[in-house]
């Protein structure tokens, strides 16, 4: 009789693989209808760990191609291009999975083992081998495993997508300390990074309208938002209906009254000694009658009416010509009202703009001469009133008009399909 001794002979790797391809093969023939409902359910989970499994063996497969360099001998310029001509796969795919078979093999041998075993899925080996990748070169190898073993245990009790959250503040859980004094530098990095690349970059966006592009570092950009917030909430229904507007339009519109504001202030910054102006060239006829154009220092060309619209309350010079273009006059800031009289104009109505149901705040307000200046229009509480952008920019481009009223108030007279009546309407 003839004892054998020693261990049993290994089965061909493909000799095996070719019974796991039949025993697939027959499973998959095989009705799934007649199966119970428990059946059913436990095969899923079933097929589930052999797909793990399988993820394990090729990448094992792909890591030993790799070794035996079969990609050099094929006269290929790397395993990637290799296996992507030969099994016809997306580069980029196949190129992160030669990266995720060698650190299987070598610095996440628990993850290949979790993998191997179905007890996670190939996804998850991604992510882990991501998490691990983004902790500090320098911590040690034992912390490096630390982080492994706890993505392994949170592997087996969350989706991939909550894992990769998890990762990102892995080493937060392993080093809390260490993670927040290097979390706390990598922001001062990018702080200074950020400063070197502010910047505002105008371009022209289309007739009459142009563009800006801003890039501010975080916190900047975070007190530009503030700014602008209290200004683009959306208005009240007044008597010129709902406010319509949309976020980005209200945010525009928040950004042209945030410039006011500035140019309005007493700390507006200067140049030179003097406060920001803008110069506007145009015929008298021009500026009397608000019809045709006018020309901005800067050579661009904007409305009549929009340039008595800015005389108001803006710190604009308006240079009148004749009809042989020589100067008239070279208007003064002088006619705008002062400090003194927009105080005044905000306690006598009520401090906020005086549009029939607005509140936006006086100080965010320009003074409206009723009667305009270049009509003859003093400069005085009697022609004046507060008005929001909004509503100022309503009184001069609509049929909307405010007049003095007999008890020494403004009041206004809606548009005859408001009011066939137009009836006075007083605050």
């Amino acid at each position: 009789m003839d004892v054998t001794t020693g261990a049993p002979p290994t089965q061909p790797l493909r000799g095996l693989l070719d019974m796991v391809q039949d025993g697939l093969a027959q499973a998959l023939n095989s009705p799934v209808w007649s199966c119970t409902d428990a059946d059913s359910a436990d095969g899923l989970e079933q097929a589930h760990q052999i797909v793990a499994m399988a993820e394990a063996l090729r990448l094992r497969l792909i890591h030993d191609a790799d070794t035996r360099e079969l990609a050099s001998q094929a006269g290929a310029t790397s395993t990637a291009a290799w296996l992507r001509h030969k099994l016809h796969l997306h580069p980029g795919a196949i190129g992160a999975d030669v990266k995720l078979a060698k650190a299987l093999e070598t610095n996440l041998q628990a993850t290949g083992q979790a993998l191997a075993a179905g007890r996670i899925s190939l996804l998850h080996a991604k992510i882990i081998r991501e998490s691990i990748n983004l902790l500090p070169n320098d911590i040690s190898d034992d912390q490096k495993r630390e982080g492994e073993a706890r993505l392994l245990e949170l592997a087996t009790q969350h989706d991939p997508k909550e894992l990769r959250q998890l990762g990102n503040q892995l080493y937060e859980a392993i080093a809390p300390e260490d993670a927040e004094r290097r979390l706390g530098e990598q922001l001062e990095r990018e702080r200074k990074r950020a400063e070197q690349k502010r910047s505002i970059m105008f371009s022209q966006a289309g007739p009459g309208l142009h563009s800006a592009r801003i890039q501010l570092p975080v916190e900047e950009m975070a007190r530009l938002k503030a700014l602008l917030d209290p200004l683009a909430r959306p208005r009240k229904t007044d008597a010129n209906g709902p406010d319509t507007r949309t976020a980005s339009r209200r945010l525009g519109d928040a950004f042209v009254e945030l410039l006011d504001l500035t140019l309005a202030a007493g700390e507006a910054p200067t140049r030179g000694g003097t406060k920001p102006q803008i110069i506007i060239t145009m015929t008298l006829a021009q500026l009397v009658t608000g019809i045709g154009y006018a020309t901005l220092d800067s050579g661009e060309q904007i409305s009549a009416e929009t340039a008595r619209l800015l005389a108001c309350d803006a710190d604009v010079i308006p240079a009148v010509l004749d009809c042989r273009g020589q100067v008239l006059d070279l208007g003064r800031t002088t006619r705008f009202f002062t400090a003194a009289q927009r105080h005044a104009l905000g306690i006598r109505d009520g401090m906020e703009c005086n549009f029939p149901g607005c509140d936006r705040p006086a100080k965010w307000c320009d003074a409206h001469h009723i009667t305009h200046w270049v009509d003859g229009g003093r400069t005085d509480l009697n022609n004046g009133v507060l008005l929001c952008s909004a509503h100022h920019n309503l009184i001069h481009n609509s049929s909307w008009q405010v007049r003095m009223g007999p008890n020494g108030k403004p009041e206004y007279i809606s548009p005859p399909w408001i009011d066939i009546n137009q009836r006075p309407i007083r605050t």
